[in-house]
């Protein structure tokens, strides 16, 4: 495929792309000169920016309820109608896997996030019906729908040659059943099962999401809010379902089992609603057979449901703990995200105002705004929080230290409703949002004029506000653009009048290759055009597709057809904030830095650290979780294991920082001899994002003496406040660590250039290097204990990590077997 020169060319209500290499481009900028729109692809290699612009994007897993009944090669029994017994538990365990390798691998594998085996039902000796729910993301699946399942699950059952999935198994086609679920987090039950014979039970799916007015008078005078949503938190369906359960929650406030009971009852109750215009109307719609457009509901945080559970939990009735798992709950990430526990404005708990290093191990309790640590806070809270301790230098310093941005907000260099650009060039900046994409670098490093040019399943995914986060990638969806901060659409209506039958599948994909490179993809899984299905307001139509320098001129369309492309394989190894010269950053971490570093917390406590290998896939040791008890990876006896990924500071709450659940009961430890190494699985999937992104593998061969890596740790204390730290080292002989201490074979020796007694490094920790200015980052060690500081020259001690690239094959071959690529570098 020929590689094509994109220059920005201006001419009166037209803007000119080039497309570069696809190995070297990078979206830059997207400009406006009066109604003129000019969008460029700049060459990045080498040319990196510290900047992160920023975007909020709240959303829940997209659920669709499914069944299917097994004709030959498994039957019903009655145990399997009880999901306690060991039966139930190894068959759905079976169907589970079987059916995430399927959607792992198919055309939607791009949001699917997993499979949940609710019931088996069916006649006793004859057929099973398998009752099961397929979890997508919201944006990663949000072109997902009902006839893409059906599609996928009709090919392997009529063909089974096809799909080795469903070996052994004949699945009756005409017994498959989708439906999207509207409530992704409310907990409805699943279909019960049926010990009866043939009858096979379900439930009918719940009614799309709704506004409505508060109507509960016990709760109606202490919300904020006059409008409700339904289904709720608990799953209600309407008014009348909800009253037959307000004296069980009203007994729960009485119980005075948390102080904040009654607004957390009341928030799950009658939860806050926003509601949302329809997408399309009239003939459109029928012709885009678009989905209802649901209400948006605003669920409590998850900090502020831990919080409930921790004292009320024991009282909940068991029928609603489903519902109220706290790990399904979101994080707090703006102003519509979540209700915040109103007791976040109280800056005074019981908590030394001052945390003494010794103690700064464990992280605040969620929620916590002890002095100086803000904890969840938002707002004036969060604020009143670092000034009230030794965090009071960090309000406007740049680098946001509260969920909602409130810390760099009215501050000396941001201007009221301003866009945060990140550290670009070692000082903070703002830019309004008309600056967005205009041909002119507002941002020390640019970053207002990046991504103008770019994918997502939707134009409300690409919404900013005052209150901001790590710009998120989207590998699929519609080609849109910005100017001047307002968005659009590329329209391909005028496709065939420009390009010859033989040669558009071939235009279009040097344009997706160009764009999907740009955006850090290595590859294209598909490019189509395809029918709006969102009102959109703008579009652009491409003068001449072939042409060297591609004009894109505004326009009408009015069939609504549009460029849609599906990119994968993301670079590993990339920092978004890089700097020019592509080197190490500097000693403190900036948000950006080291984007695949994970803190590991146990029931809100820091043990260990991790090194994210793609979004669903850590790197640690097995070490991290002895002693630690049989967590299962949810609120069970054995404690909550959750990743942090995306912070730079722990005792704050950056809008960038995602938590997910660990999968602790499931990890799998290295074969290697004398490697303590631990993959562990997160429950759901990470949102990929300039903050949160994977590190490269190394080659088979180690690291030489002599290389120049960094090793990563904590500062502490609390003017710190635990902040991530670089610290450098060079891989050692051997040899130097076996003098000091037992080295297994499989060891990897390292010094530090300069012993560095600020930073902690915690089990889990990385060794990372990098090959040459510009190249990627790889992952060389694993720390497998804390790492000990020598404070004079002969208390020096060097550093022993686990080598990765004795454990490349096991590492690639367990994520490829549970449907994962493991992480790619740039081809060369």
């Amino acid at each position: 495929m020929a590689n094509r020169a994109l220059a920005a060319g201006v001419g009166a209500n037209t803007c000119t792309y080039t497309l570069h290499s696809p190995r070297c481009s990078a979206l830059v900028h997207c400009a406006s000169g009066g109604s003129l729109l000019s969008c460029l692809l700049r060459e990045q290699r080498g040319c990196g920016t510290r900047d992160t612009f920023l975007g909020t994007e709240p959303g829940a897993d997209r659920v669709f309820r499914g069944s299917f009944r097994v004709l030959r090669g498994d039957s019903f029994s009655p145990p399997l109608a009880d999901p306690s017994t060991s039966q139930f538990r190894e068959r759905a365990r079976n169907y589970r896997e079987r059916l995430n390798v399927l959607f792992r691998r198919s055309p939607v594998r791009t949001g699917f996030v997993g499979t949940e085996v609710l019931a088996l039902d069916g006649v006793e000796g004859e057929d099973l019906v398998v009752h099961f729910n397929l979890r997508f993301d919201p944006y990663y699946g949000a072109d997902v729908r009902v006839p893409d399942l059906l599609r996928i699950m009709h090919t392997v059952t009529i063909n089974a040659t096809a799909a080795p999935i469903l070996d052994g198994l004949q699945v009756d086609p005409a017994s498959l059943l989708f439906r999207e679920e509207g409530d992704a987090t409310g907990g409805t039950p699943g279909p019960r099962s049926s010990t009866t014979p043939a009858t096979t039970t379900t439930t009918e799916p719940p009614p799309p999401r709704r506004c409505a007015p508060v109507e509960l008078d016990y709760c109606r005078r202490g919300l904020p809010y006059n409008a409700t949503s339904y289904p709720n938190v608990l799953g209600h369906k309407d008014y009348a379902a909800l009253r037959e359960d307000v004296i069980a929650f009203r007994e729960l406030v009485d119980a005075e089992c948390y102080r904040l009971a009654f607004e957390f009852v009341c928030q799950a109750l009658q939860p806050e609603c926003v509601p949302r215009p329809a997408v399309m109307r009239g003939p459109q719609a029928l012709q885009a057979k678009q989905a209802p457009v649901e209400d948006l509901m605003v669920p409590p945080c998850r900090s502020f449901c831990r919080d409930f559970m921790a004292g009320c939990g024991s009282r909940v009735p068991q029928r609603f703990r489903e519902a109220l798992q706290c790990s399904r709950f979101p994080e707090y990430s703006g102003p519509g995200s979540c209700a915040d526990r109103p007791g976040a404005a109280d800056v005074t708990e019981a908590a030394p105002s001052t945390p003494s290093a010794s103690s700064s191990s464990s992280s605040t309790t969620s929620g916590s705004t002890a002095g100086g640590r803000p904890g969840n806070a938002t707002g004036a809270a969060c604020v009143a929080a670092l000034r009230a301790g030794a965090l009071a230098g960090r309000v406007c310093d740049g680098v946001p230290d509260c969920a909602d941005l409130a810390d760099e907000a009215d501050c000396g260099y941001c201007p009221r409703g301003g866009l945060h650009c990140g550290l670009g060039g070692g000082r903070p900046h703002c830019v309004h949002h008309h600056q967005r994409c205009d041909a002119k670098h507002d941002c020390p490093g640019g970053s207002d004029e990046k991504h103008c040019l770019s994918v997502a399943p939707r134009l409300s995914a690409l919404s900013t506000t005052r209150h901001i986060s790590a710009a998120r990638y989207h590998a699929e969806g519609y080609v849109v653009f910005n100017e001047k901060g307002e968005t659009g659409k590329v329209c391909t209506e005028n496709l065939n009048s420009t390009v010859p039958a033989p040669n558009r599948d071939q235009t279009l994909n040097t344009i997706a290759t160009s764009l999907c490179a740009a955006l850090s993809y290595q590859k294209v899984d598909s490019v189509r055009v395809q029918l709006d299905d969102e009102r959109t307001e703008r579009y652009v139509l491409m003068e001449d597709p072939t042409a060297a320098e591609i004009t894109f001129v505004p326009a009408p369309c009015p069939r609504r057809e549009v460029l849609y492309v599906s990119c994968s394989q993301i670079e590993c190894g990339v920092r978004a904030s890089a700097t020019a010269s592509g080197g190490a950053p500097p000693r403190l971490a900036a948000p950006g830095d080291w984007p695949w570093h994970a803190a590991l917390l146990k029931d809100g406590a820091h043990v260990c650290d991790a090194t994210l290998l793609s979004a669903q896939w850590l790197l640690t040791t097995s070490s991290c979780f002895q002693g630690q008890g049989q967590g299962q990876g949810s609120e069970a006896a054995g404690g909550e294991w959750v990743a942090r990924v995306g912070a730079v500071r722990l005792w704050s709450r950056s809008p960038w920082q995602q938590e997910r659940v660990l999968q602790v009961h499931g990890r799998l430890e290295s074969p290697a001899e004398g490697s303590s190494l631990a993959l562990v699985r997160l429950a759901e999937p990470l949102a990929l994002s300039d903050a949160v992104r994977p590190i490269c593998l190394p080659d088979a061969a180690a690291p030489q003496p002599g290389a120049a890596c960094s090793a990563l740790g904590w500062a502490r204390g609390a003017a710190a406040g635990e902040a991530l730290r670089r610290v450098d080292v060079r891989v050692a002989a051997k040899e130097r660590c076996e003098n000091v201490t037992i080295t297994p074979v499989n060891a990897l020796c390292a010094a530090p250039v300069v012993e560095d007694c600020e930073a902690e490094e915690l089990a889990g920790s990385p060794l990372v290097c990098q090959s040459g200015p510009g190249r990627s980052w790889t992952l060389a060690g694993v720390s497998s204990w804390r790492v000990a500081c020598g404070k004079t020259p002969s208390a020096e001690r060097p550093r022993v990590y686990d080598k990765v690239s004795a454990n490349l094959e096991w590492i690639r071959r367990t994520m490829r077997e549970a449907g994962d690529e493991p992480p790619a570098a740039r081809s060369s």
